[in-house]
Parts: structure tokens; sequence; C-alpha cells
């Protein structure tokens, strides 16, 4: 599942053979994009498709038993760019940003990427199983975001946080004080932030947590939808393309402060997945998983880390007898996964 919705596909386990669409029972009607989230106490899949034709928004609510029990479609002023959702006890979290395809491109019959200073990007909070007429959307400052942290309610707030990208492009920004990775045009220069949405006056009040360009957070999925403490960011390399030359552990109950472990130099690592200690019931009490890999020789290891002592480095590097590409995602996947 990737920019524009597709076909999800099964993975068996333990082999992970691929062995076809799923389709939950015939019902599903529209392509998945990037990224659903599960919720961990109700088994839920909340999920979005979007297109450059309407309808511009699907929204939709697949079962703990894999069946369709809710889509609705969400009306937007134009064709958007999305890549991540965020849920909560009773909301989901889309988002309508400042990085769209170039209207007036469009009505030339052209796709073109552009960014829009001057619209403010938008939240749209709408309750589980709402419709378009439910969706209460909050105004907030220019930006792109990739890939969300998580979200939960605070009494009237609904807080979100995630990876903001102020400026998206790379030819659009100037006066650069560091070498910061593009995937082809896209300026990738991500920094911790914060969002408030007051659901009594409808004001989004937001602010920066750090200025660490890092990306691909990743939390125990446990405390999905609900407060959560900690989150664990890679942190981007001063290099042309995308690399992780760290780890950075955010304790954002605590102001965000951070702490860090850096790859030894030449190598570089991928997204670190948390992995739960068996009986832990603390957000950090357990474990990351990540690839690295020693570029110059194509050395590869699993390296593991205590999600409570990360600054401490690997407590086990395992070898790998063949070079594993540095990669984005990863899934850590229990024997029994615990979805009570």
């Amino acid at each position: 599942m990737w920019w524009l919705g597709g076909d999800p596909h099964v993975i068996r386990l333990p082999d992970l053979e691929t062995t076809g669409i799923e389709t939950y029972g015939g019902t599903r009607t529209r392509g998945l994009s990037a990224h659903p989230k599960v919720d961990p106490r109700t088994g839920e899949m909340m999920w979005f498709d979007y297109q450059p034709v309407p309808p511009y928004l699907t929204y939709g609510v697949i079962s703990r038993d894999g069946e369709l029990t809710h889509q609705a479609e969400i009306d937007l002023p134009g064709p958007r760019l999305q890549h991540d959702l965020a849920i909560t006890e009773r909301f989901t979290v889309l988002m309508d940003m400042s990085m769209m395809w170039d209207p007036e491109a469009l009505a030339r019959g052209r796709v073109r990427l552009g960014f829009f200073p001057d619209s403010p990007a938008r939240f749209g909070l709408v309750p589980r199983f709402g419709t378009d007429r439910d969706v209460r959307w909050f105004d907030a400052a220019p930006m792109f975001m990739y890939h969300a942290v998580n979200a939960w309610e605070d009494g009237d707030d609904v807080v979100l946080v995630g990876c903001r990208i102020d400026q998206p492009f790379a030819g659009d920004a100037c006066n650069e004080v560091r070498q910061v990775p593009a995937i082809a045009t896209l300026r990738l220069a991500p920094a911790f932030h914060e969002w408030r949405f007051d659901l009594r006056t409808g004001v989004c009040r937001e602010r920066q947590l750090d200025d660490v360009y890092a990306e691909f957070p990743r939390m125990d999925n446990r405390l999905l939808g609900r407060p959560s403490r900690y989150s664990y960011h890679q942190r981007c390399a001063e290099a042309p393309t995308l690399l992780f030359d760290g780890v950075i552990k955010y304790d954002y109950g605590r102001g965000a402060t951070a702490e860090s472990y850096s790859y030894p130099s030449g190598w570089f690592g991928g997204e670190t997945v948390f992995a739960a200690r068996e009986g832990s019931d603390g957000e950090d009490d357990g474990y990351l998983v990540t690839f690295v890999v020693e570029e110059a020789r194509g050395t590869s290891e699993c390296q593991v880390f205590d999600a409570a002592r990360l600054a401490d480095g690997p407590v086990c590097r395992l070898g790998i007898p063949q070079r594993v590409p540095t990669g984005y995602h990863t899934c850590w996947i229990p024997t029994t996964p615990n979805l009570s």
C-alpha cells in the first residue's frame, strides 16, 4: 500500500508467502492507502483511499472479523496527497495538507505536484463511524506530513503528534544550513511536532517539539489511540538521499526530552519497530528491532536495543549472510497478536 489506494495483499505466517488479494468478503470496492490503523482494543481497522478524481477521499472501518462495516465519502475541495491517518478512542484524524496536485496543471490535463503556502493545512476529526457531515475541520499552519506518531483525547482536546515538514520541495527551500536529504524533488526535513484540537472552540494550537530532522516514528502500538509517552524516530543523516544514521527516543510526556544512539560511521539503519517484552506492562518495557547495513562492504545485521536504555547501544547483533538494503517500514508480529 503506497500513495494511491491499491489492493491489500495477504501474507501468510510464519513463512511470509503472499497468498492473494484481500477483498474482505467481497465488500471492498475502494483501494487502501498507507497507513491504516488498527485499534488494539477493538481490533477495528480504520482506513482511507484517495484519488485524483472524485470521490477524492473515502474513509472506512473494517471489523476485527474482517468485515467492511463502514464506508463514507469525505468531501474535499480537490485532489489531495495523503499518506497517513491517526485514531483516538472516538475519532479518526484525516489530513488535508498544503502539498497537493496543482489545480492549474490539472485543468490543462497535466499532473504536477505543488506546495501552496497560502493554503492552510487542515485536520478533519470524524467520529469512528461518522460521515462527511460529522467531520470537524481544524486549520493549521501550512505543511506536509508523511507519518504521524499517535493521537489521543485529553479532556476537551484531541492531541496529535507527528513529523511535520514546513517546506516539502527541495527547489523552494533557500539558505539551507545543512545537507537535507531528498527523494527526487521531495525535501525530507521533518521535525517532531504537536497539534491540539480544541473541541469546544474549534481552534488548533500547535508547537514544534524538536528541530532535529527525524522521521519514520514508531511507538508501542498497544497504546495506539490512547495517551502515550514515548516514540522512536530515525535520525536523517546529512546526505543527499535518505539515510538514517541514528535513532532518537522522545519522551514527549516530559517536554519531548530525548536520548539517542548513533550508528558507527558508515553504518545506516532502517525503521526501528517496538516489540514488547513478554509479560511487560510498561510503555518502553521491550525492544527495538531493526536492520543495519555497512554501506561500504554490504555487511548487514539485525540489531536489537533495550527500548528503556537506547543510548547503551544494541544488546544483540545478529549477523545476516547477505546484504539487506536499508529500507523504510518494518513490522513486528508477535506469536499471538494481542487484540484484547
